[in-house]
Parts: C-alpha cells; structure tokens; sequence
C-alpha cells in the first residue's frame, strides 16, 4: 500500500531553447525569469539577476567576436597570398575585386592585417612585400 504521495507526471521543461556557442551555453529569456534564484525568488523579482544576465551576455558576444576576429585574419592571411604568390599583378586583382561579393565587408580588415603582419614581419623583403601590396591594391580600388 502506497500512502501520501500522488504522483502529477513529469514536470514540463521551463527553458524552451538552450543553444551551446563555443563554450557558453545561452539559455532563453524565458527560463531565466522564470527560473527560482539560488534565494528562492524568482528572478524577474530580484535585482541581481540582471548583472549576471548581462556578465553572461557579454561573455557570448567576447566569444563571438573572438570568433568572427579569427575568422577573418584567416581570410585576409589567405588573401594576402592569393595576391602576392597566385595573382600577383594588378589586373588580377581588379578581375577578383570587381567580381566579389564580399569584398566590402573584407576591406578594412584586409588592409589592417597587411599592415599588422608587415609590422611583426622580422624579414625586410617581406616587409617591404607586404606594404607595397596594400599600397597597390588601395591604388586598384581608387580605379574601380
């Protein structure tokens, strides 16, 4: 005989959406609110979620620009190269320019990694390489 205990089931899940990022997980909004604090308060009611919300919120975004900043020195490392060992003449470049997509999202960054690498670059020619490309390459866009 079982005495004093009903059983209602499972209970329902309170976050409808955890994704993972990298080594973060981000939880809904839902859940947070919701959720009791470690007081037993919900926390919409308590004012110390908030900070911890925005610590966690700023820590995803470090990750994610972290991210997208790796990302695109991969690309402008890889481009560097196309343009100074593949394509190494200026019509070359101007055929790859005028027909990329994503050439003006990559330009800024493109131009600040030349100069980066040209200033850790030990060996002179190289240096010099490196500067002259993104000195040439500003002329090309002037034209096009």
């Amino acid at each position: 005989m079982i005495t004093g205990h009903l059983f209602l089931g499972l209970p329902k899940p309170r976050c409808s959406s955890i994704t993972a990022i990298g080594d973060v997980a981000a939880v809904s909004d839902d859940y947070i609110e919701s959720s009791p604090s470690s007081s037993g308060y919900p926390n919409s009611s308590m004012g110390s979620s908030s900070h911890e919300d925005n610590q966690s919120q700023r820590v995803v975004k470090m990750n994610q620009n972290s991210r997208d900043n790796n990302k695109m020195i991969k690309i402008c490392d890889k481009l560097i190269g196309v343009f100074m060992v593949d394509k190494p003449t200026p019509t070359d470049w101007r055929k790859l320019l005028a027909f990329s997509r994503e050439w003006d999202n990559i330009r800024p960054h493109f131009f600040k990694r030349c100069q980066e690498r040209a200033d850790a670059e030990s060996n002179p020619e190289m240096k010099h390489k490196l500067l002259r490309l993104g000195r040439k390459l500003k002329e090309v866009l002037n034209f096009l």
